[in-house]
């Protein structure tokens, strides 16, 4: 064979093989094609099984819902009431095997966990096996503290039942349940498991899909529940359905396995092998013409130098790709740099943010607090008047039975030694003078709780700034008394006499007070100081500007934190004691809110002295800046 023909075959046979392996690619790709398309289809079906299978789990949870309302609104319910109205829900959710009420036996209070004797269980079916709730509930009791809002849904303990049941658990709360909401008792639902699976339809198959379920618990132990292990391992398709306790995975796999048997891939492979022979002996043809060839030829080398002149034109692209991914990485850095500076005032931000939520709730709760007491120790207060009167009238009137008949009968006279008459008309004045000094005592502290939250007064106001120290320290007087390791607190009040009223924020500039004498405190109680002594001082510096000081003859504060304390995050104090924000957010609201300064003067082993200076007379912030309010920190 000359070279003529030989040529031409070559090219032909290398044609064929590169056509084969390109055939076999397109074959793998179409095979990938419909292997996906028959997964997604399997995927859709296992998706509608498991919505069925939540459906079902849902369906038994919420029958065990309509409960509460019937226990709130009717008050605690009877075990024939309990009974009745959970007979006639379990007849509309038949996989319901049992319903429970857990309360405690004081109405209005927690379920104890620990003292069994103080619950009340209502259970239907009434031989329904209550220690297995019980144990299981208090296993998960610091789950519900978390987990209110949602309920909980855990596994039977094995010991109570040979069968595969669950227990979920829906919370009472008076009203909507949240994490702080008190908890009234918890309904518990048992519902069993083959009951579910048959709700969702896993149980009545096709033969064309095979079905399994495995669970993995929340100890790392798993356990098939349904179906055959070896689904899961040919390539399944799998869902998942997280519980609380646990997840399930659902699995799904074609009988016959993922053999694709398709007329469309039979009609590509044909064409294949139609195409591979046409090209064959089409180059054949076209490499055995010379004149193609010497065509060909010239145009690789034309093709040659063209690829020469793009390959110089990539490489001066690439250097200029170089300089640009320089630039661009600089960019980069100062991006990041600028992102960085802006994620820490973000988070500061959200710190104080936070921090004025909690402010906000806790004044409220002051206030309420504050109301509710201010009533009734009103009414004793003033009742305590009449019943001086009316007491001092009987012991007139008893002494004056003394004197008009001194002595008395025997049945009398027994009943007056049984009573101790005598200690009683001695003691009964003190009794009433006590009772009066202690009212008078809740009296000012409520007034010291109001005067100190404000929370009518976040807009400015004109106050007496003494009123509000006075108020701050009043609350704080529980850490200022002595102990025995610790001695008793000096308060010095060195008030101007002349100060006028002051416009300003008055629950924020009481915030700042309340961090600064804090501060102080602390630092008094850590350094074991023997004489411990604050001085508050507020002094007039001319008719628009006033000052105070807050001075403790403390161990001061290190040189090297000086330039810090101010700064958010920056504490001097024992992981979790200290957040870091106190000395910052009081900061903000004398400098920004108020328009003054607050400055620290201190050296170590000399006390510390804060010198707050506002004006007396302000001017409203505008309201972008006025959108965090301070709340009491500690640095």
């Amino acid at each position: 064979m000359n070279r003529s023909m030989i040529v031409p075959a070559l090219a032909a046979a290398a044609f064929t093989l590169l056509s084969s392996v390109a055939a076999w690619v397109v074959d793998d790709i179409a095979r990938d094609r419909f292997v996906g398309e028959a997964r997604s289809s399997l995927l859709a079906r296992l998706s509608a099984k498991r919505a069925r299978l939540e459906s079902a789990l849902n369906a038994r949870i919420q029958t065990a819902q309509g409960i509460i309302p019937y226990e709130l609104n009717a008050g605690p319910l009877s075990q024939g009431q309990f009974s009745a109205f959970v007979r006639s829900l379990m007849q509309q959710q038949q996989g319901v095997i049992a319903v429970l009420l857990v309360r405690s036996a004081q109405p209005g209070q927690p379920p104890p966990l620990n003292d069994p004797q103080a619950l009340q269980i209502l259970a239907y079916p009434p031989n329904t096996e209550t220690q297995a709730v019980l144990d299981d509930y208090r296993q998960q009791q610091q789950r519900f503290k978390r987990l209110i809002p949602s309920g909980l849904i855990s596994r039977m303990p094995q010991p109570y039942t040979n069968r595969a049941r669950y227990l979920g658990y829906i919370p009472v709360c008076d009203g909507r349940c949240s994490s702080r909401s008190p908890l009234l008792g918890m309904v518990v639902v048992i519902f069993d498991e083959l009951a579910l699976l048959a709700d969702a339809d896993l149980l009545n198959n096709d033969n064309s899909t095979e079905y399994a379920i495995y669970e993995h618990g929340a100890n790392g132990v798993g356990r098939l529940l349904f179906g055959s292990a070896t689904v899961f391992d040919r390539d399944p398709v799998i869902l998942e359905i997280p519980l609380l306790t646990g997840r399930w995975q659902l699995a799904a796999v074609p009988t016959q396995g993922w053999t694709v048997v398709s007329t469309s891939m039979l009609w590509l492979r044909v064409g294949e092998v139609v195409a591979i022979v046409l090209g064959t002996v089409l180059t054949f043809l076209l490499v055995r013409q010379p004149m193609r060839l010497r065509v060909a030829i010239a145009q690789t080398r034309e093709t040659n130098r063209l690829l020469r002149e793009e390959i110089l034109d990539r490489q001066l692209a690439e250097a200029k790709l170089q300089s640009l991914a320089e630039q661009l990485e600089q960019r980069v850095l100062e991006r990041t740099a600028e992102l960085s500076k802006a994620l820490e005032q973000v988070q500061k931000a959200q710190v104080q943010v936070v921090q004025s939520e909690k402010m906000s709730s806790l004044g409220q709760l002051v206030a309420g607090v504050a109301h509710e007491i201010n009533n009734p120790i009103n009414f004793i207060y003033g009742n305590l008047g009449h019943a001086k009167e009316y007491i001092h009238g009987l012991l007139g009137f008893l002494e004056l039975l003394h004197q008009e008949q001194p002595e008395l009968s025997p049945t009398l006279t027994a009943y007056a030694e049984a009573i101790d008459l005598e200690f009683l008309e001695a003691d009964l004045p003190q009794l009433l003078k006590s009772m009066e000094i202690g009212s008078e005592r809740i009296c000012g502290i409520v007034q010291s709780l109001r005067i100190f939250s404000r929370l009518d007064e976040s807009d400015l106001k004109r106050v007496d700034i003494h009123e509000g120290i006075d108020s701050t320290l009043t609350i704080l007087n529980h850490r200022l008394k002595g102990s025995e390791t610790q001695p008793a607190i000096i308060i010095h009040r060195e008030y101007d006499p002349a100060m006028p009223s002051v416009e300003c924020y008055a629950g924020q500039l009481n915030q700042v007070f309340m961090n600064l004498l804090v501060n102080a405190i602390d630092a008094l109680e850590e350094s074991g100081t023997l004489d411990p002594q604050i001085t508050i001082a507020t002094a007039l510096l001319d008719p628009n500007q006033l000052q105070i000081r807050i001075i403790d003859n403390g161990p001061g504060i290190a040189t090297a934190a000086q330039s810090k304390i101010f700064d958010a995050f920056f504490t001097t104090k024992p992981v979790g004691k200290g957040t870091g924000m106190g000395l910052s957010i009081s900061y903000q609201v004398v400098a920004d809110r108020h328009k003054g300064s607050l400055e620290c003067v201190t050296e170590p082993g000399q006390g510390a002295t804060f010198v707050i200076t506002i004006p007396i007379e302000q001017r409203p912030v505008p309201a972008a800046s006025a959108a965090i309010d301070p709340a009491p920190l500690t640095t």
